[in-house]
Parts: structure tokens; sequence; C-alpha cells
């Protein structure tokens, strides 16, 4: 065989290669779509159900402490003369440890929204989803803590995001759509701080929340840096996804699961 055949044989097989790709991961798409729903939609399992809480506005996050002192606060040589600082961790929900309930807060805002702009909503919500009362009011409410325990965002900084060991992950990533400007040199040219991010693909995730041992599916939009096989850190969207549940020393009285994905919060209960 000529050396120019073995050439353009080469070459059709490099081109082809990612064509086969995407068709199979089409293919597999097509299997994922049967099973999940989108995430607006819920989700069951044998116990569990996965449903959106209705609440006004955009959550807020919120900071609590742990019991681990924070060392890079504390200065050699004046420890003993300065207060302790206890490392903090992110939130939205609290659990209400009393009356076994869910509080969270809220703001309103936006252009179509203008009179009520800044207004808190304090809520509270039972372990079914249900809200019991909205107290609205521009001043801080010290009784969202009251008795409340900030139920801690599992989501890390640089999320695993296909590690099937965590309690939630990308079981499959649909490539629906490709992005060629991706490709394009001058991409970002003239800007002050050069080229961004650019996502090759935009497509859904098909994710899998694992919640005491069953799985709950649906599908959410989200991107990837990545032009075949993506990595963990490659998808965009994802990390806009919080999620939190009730420890286990308070589920024999009360059982949850918080996900909040574009200000919006879904709840996993009991059916």
């Amino acid at each position: 065989m000529r050396r120019r055949t073995k050439i353009l044989i080469g070459l059709a097989v490099i081109i082809v290669i990612p064509f086969l790709i995407v068709a199979a991961n089409n293919l597999a798409s097509l299997f994922y779509t049967r099973s999940c729903k989108s995430l607006d939609q819920g989700a069951s399992s044998a116990n569990y159900e996965l449903k959106r809480v209705p609440l006004p506005g955009f959550i807020q996050s919120k900071n609590g402490n742990t019991n681990v002192v924070d060392s890079s606060s504390i200065s050699i040589g004046t420890a003993s003369q300065l207060p302790v600082s206890y490392v903090t961790y992110e939130g939205n929900v609290y659990l209400d440890t009393v009356q076994d309930v869910f509080k969270v807060e809220t703001k309103s805002g936006g252009p179509q929204n203008e009179k009520y702009r800044g207004q808190s909503h304090y809520i509270t919500f039972n372990k079914k989803g249900k809200i019991l009362s909205d107290t609205q009011t521009k001043k801080d409410s010290a009784d969202l803590a009251k008795n409340g325990l900030l139920l801690k965002d599992q989501i890390l900084p640089f999320q695993p995001w296909l590690n099937q060991s965590k309690p939630i992950y990308i079981a499959h990533f649909s490539k629906d759509e490709f992005n060629s400007h991706c490709f394009n040199p001058l991409r970002g040219w003239g800007s002050p701080t050069g080229g961004s991010v650019c996502y090759f693909w935009s497509g859904r995730g098909f994710y899998n929340l694992v919640y005491n041992k069953e799985v709950l599916k649906f599908q959410a939009a989200v991107s990837s840096g990545a032009v075949l096989f993506s990595q963990d850190d490659d998808f965009s969207g994802a990390y806009l996804i919080k999620y939190s549940e009730v420890p286990e020393r308070f589920r024999s009285r009360v059982e949850g699961a918080f996900l909040i994905s574009e200000d919006k919060l879904y709840m996993v209960s009991r059916k």
C-alpha cells in the first residue's frame, strides 16, 4: 500500500472517530431520556420523591459555624489574646430541631417586582414541603436560626461530577449542540481579560441523586468544555447546583434532602 493511501486512510479514521463517538453518545441519550424527566417534573424512587417547593423570590445563602478552630485567624504569640474563630460553611435551609420543620429566607427583586425589591420572606415548611408560614419584612429575622441547624451544602468548589460514590453525580452527558466558535483562534481578541472559557457542547446532564440507598434520576441543562470526553471540571451550570441533607441523627424524626438549581428549591421527602 502506497504511503499516500495510508495517510488518507489515517486522516479518514481521525475524521470519522469523533462522529462515531457523538453517535454513540446520542444513542445513550435516548436511553437516559426514557428514564429521566426534567428537574421541574420531579423524580421518584421506591420510597422517596423529588419535587419543587414553590418559594417566592430568590433563596438566600447563609453561613454556619463548625466546631473546628480556624487556625488562619490566629497569630503566633497572640493566640491567648484573641477570640476563637471557627471554620464556617454555607447552606440555605435550616432544620428547626425542636419543631421538626424547615426554614429558609428568600428575597424579592427583578424589574417585574420593583415595588418589593429587597423585601425578605421568612418561610417555614414541613417535611412534605408544604408551606406553613410566610412572613415578609425588610428587617433581618433572628427567628430563622432559632433552634435551627443550617444544613451544609455538600457541593465542593471542584466537585467530582462523574464520581458515582458521591450523593449526586452526572451519569451521562448528552451532547445536543456543538459550538464551533470555540475553535476560532481570534475568539476574545481585543477583550481586556482575553478569551473566556468556551464550552464546546451544550446539552443535558442526566443526574443520579442517591438518598438512603435509593436513586432519584433527573435531567437538567448543562454545558461541557471538552470536545469529546468530559472530565469532572468541564461542566458549566452544574456548579450552580447546591445539595444538602438532614443529618443522620435527626432522621428518625424528620427526613429530607434539598437541591437548589437556578434559584429553585427542590426537596427529597418520603412518599
